[in-house]
């Protein structure tokens, strides 16, 4: 094992509930086993609650070819901040986990008791639920009995103000559907440093960071401080996340007596993948009743703000600053959702300052949240010279588009937003089902304004059921048609049922459809546009 390993973890208040051993530091334990060059570490059964460190709750980094078996431990965070963080690790195991954050929730639930003419609502913090004055995306809503999302979000322009007494009034907002009855959640926000655009960011509940070939087995995520569940960016990859969930805390288990039980889990994505060079694997889990999507794979698009020839100016996210390599090959994306086979190389790479009018473009052409994360400029020189290198085009490398990914025997749904967003290549998705997604189940298309790329090829859809939901394999809207953006898609042996069971493919060269079946008509569920080479 690699000696030169750094541990950094702050727990200045470890409580262990259990009673079976007496009070242990798990992370003292952990490294006192690590010095004595033990390679696989059992950590004594417990729960624990734990202060947020100067990282994490627990951070690893420099690990290789360590197991660390929590037994069922739980840890329990005081703060909602990053629990646990891997960085620049090698086959690392951590197994057998529970996380939580059950006594400073990052959510909070409330009753609707009236509803007004012009849809504002006037609710009540349900009793052992938080009462903190603050209100963050997303505001949501189920029905009580059921547990169903009967309103996704409200937003835009939504306010909560306070009438006192751990009641509140929602006003604004697009989609103002609730009753008297239902149940209202909204986030309270992480208490530590929080930015999605920022490798730093510590909203996770478990994150990797710069890691290869790490296996992250049997690891159950009740809520997490801020953002996703599982996160990975930025390294060699492979990792694998076997029998992890992110699910709703069953009240049964719940050590705070509430009134109702939970009807949230995580508080944005269930995994996350990033700007990996090899997708993950992930096998056998489970994620519902969180924020956003159930999966996101994708690499980070470049845009390029002026070119000629096989020179180009491109904005790059800070996050990704410095990770463009000379011999990355890359692939493209034009505004109008053009991809060609070529992948040109970077032969050449160096910082550069931008002008105003490349900034203005910019803006222009993304979302303001990720334009305002895209200060870093680069001089790009290609191997060739090609139409697509030209403004406003976008460019991935194929080193960090995540490419390689498992999804096998996994379960996602009911929850809001995708399932599976698909950005990635040369993956497999198989025997999934994807259960009621507000969204689609599966969206595999290049995501322009948000900078999430590339455009999928060669990848295999198989047996994977779908429940009142379906997939869309196309191109943004902010992209025109063209056959030629997504290339050798495989869906084959799949079972589409409900009004939302439907398969729609846009814009793909090589397309296997075969063996599947749908409740709705063939007519009504079957939707090809600009598909080249269709096979059945």
């Amino acid at each position: 094992m690699k000696m030169s390993i750094r541990i950094l973890v702050v727990l200045l208040a470890v409580t262990f509930c259990d009673g079976l051993f007496g009070d242990v530091d798990p992370v003292a334990f952990i490294r006192a086993e690590l010095a004595k060059g033990s390679k696989t570490v059992l950590v004594p059964k417990g729960v624990y609650e734990v202060d947020p460190g100067e990282i994490a709750s627990v951070y690893f980094e420099d690990l290789d070819g360590v197991t660390v078996d929590f037994q069922g431990s739980e840890l329990r965070g005081k703060l909602k901040s990053a629990m646990v963080k891997l960085k620049d690790c090698r086959n690392v195991t951590l197994k057998n986990l529970v996380i939580d954050y059950p006594f400073n929730l990052p959510f909070t639930q409330a009753i609707i008791e009236s509803v007004g003419q012009d849809g504002e609502w006037d609710v009540r913090i349900v009793e052992g639920y938080p009462d903190n004055g603050k209100a963050g995306w997303p505001i949501q809503v189920y029905d009580a009995k059921t547990g169903d999302l009967v309103n996704s979000m409200r937003m835009e322009g939504e306010k909560v103000a306070s009438l006192g007494e751990g009641r509140y009034r929602v006003t604004g907002g697009r989609n103002r559907t609730g009753k008297v009855g239902d149940v209202v959640v909204w986030s309270l926000g992480c208490d530590t440093f929080f930015d999605t655009q920022s490798v730093d960011s510590r909203g996770h509940a478990v994150y990797l960071v710069g890691c290869a070939n790490c296996r992250i087995e049997n690891v159950t995520v009740y809520s997490t401080p801020g953002s996703n569940g599982f996160r990975e960016i930025l390294g060699p990859g492979g990792n694998a996340y076997h029998k992890c969930s992110v699910v709703p805390r069953p009240i049964e288990t719940d050590p705070v007596k509430r009134g109702i039980r939970r009807f949230r889990s995580g508080s944005h994505d269930a995994f996350n993948s990033r700007g990996m060079r090899k997708g993950p694997s992930i096998v056998g889990c489970v994620a519902c009743n969180h924020c956003d999507d159930d999966v996101n794979i994708h690499g980070p698009y470049q845009f390029i703000a002026s070119a000629e020839g096989h020179m180009a100016r491109a904005f790059v996210k800070d996050m990704y600053k410095g990770t463009l390599k000379v011999g990355d090959p890359v692939q493209f994306v034009t505004a109008d959702g053009y991809s060609p086979v070529e992948t040109p190389k970077i032969v050449s790479i160096r910082e550069a300052h931008y002008t105003p009018a490349e900034h203005e473009a910019m803006r222009k052409g993304l979302c303001q949240q990720i334009s305002k994360a895209c200060n870093t400029m680069v001089e790009i020189e290609f191997d060739r010279e090609h139409p697509v290198i030209r403004a406003g085009s976008l460019f991935v490398s194929q080193n960090q588009a995540g490419n390689g990914f498992v999804l096998k025997d996994c379960r996602f749904g009911p929850n809001r937003a995708r399932g599976f967003l698909c950005n990635a290549s040369h993956g497999l998705v198989e025997n999934c089902t994807f259960d009621r997604l507000e969204s689609y189940a599966v969206l595999s298309r290049p995501s322009y304004r948000w900078l999430e790329g590339g455009a999928a090829q060669n990848v295999q859809f198989k047996n994977c059921t779908f429940i009142d939901c379906g997939m869309f394999l196309g191109t943004h809207r902010e992209m025109e048609t063209t056959p030629s953006c997504h290339r050798n898609l495989s869906v084959a042996g799949c079972r589409f049922s409900g009004q939302n069971g439907v398969l729609d493919v846009r814009c793909c060269t090589g397309l296997i459809l075969k063996d599947n079946t749908f409740e709705l008509s063939t007519e009504k569920a079957v939707r090809l546009t600009h598909i080249d080479g269709l096979c059945r």
